[in-house]
């Protein structure tokens, strides 16, 4: 199936690099931002037949304690038990050291 146009969410922050990490499971789209607002970000959209749907179903934002940190530069999506999870990445977060990463994970399902 081609849809005609291709379809198409787009970033409302300036600079926020919405889009630079995208990926996909059954009926969502995640959509990686790793400058938003210095601290990063990833939107989830459902996708319905008519295409992804503009508005997130789910907003998630970097570590506001940690500018810069890239949250959302690596998005990954797929099958977790009897669901799907996502997983955010920040390779310069604050983990248990300044700048030693961190990976944050939300599972979808039953």
């Amino acid at each position: 199936m081609e849809s005609d146009p291709p379809w198409r969410l787009t970033g409302e922050v300036r600079n926020a690099r919405f889009g630079h990490a995208v990926a996909a499971f059954p009926g969502y789209v995640v959509v990686g931002a790793n400058n938003r607002d210095r601290v990063g970000g990833a939107t989830v959209h459902e996708f319905g037949p008519d295409g992804p749907v503009a508005e997130p179903s789910v907003v998630v934002v970097g570590e506001t304690w940690w500018p810069d940190s890239l949250f959302g530069d690596v998005v990954h999506a797929g099958p977790a038990g009897d669901g799907f999870a996502i997983v955010v990445s920040t390779y310069q977060g604050a983990g248990l050291a300044p700048d030693s990463g961190s990976a944050y994970t939300w599972f979808f399902g039953d």
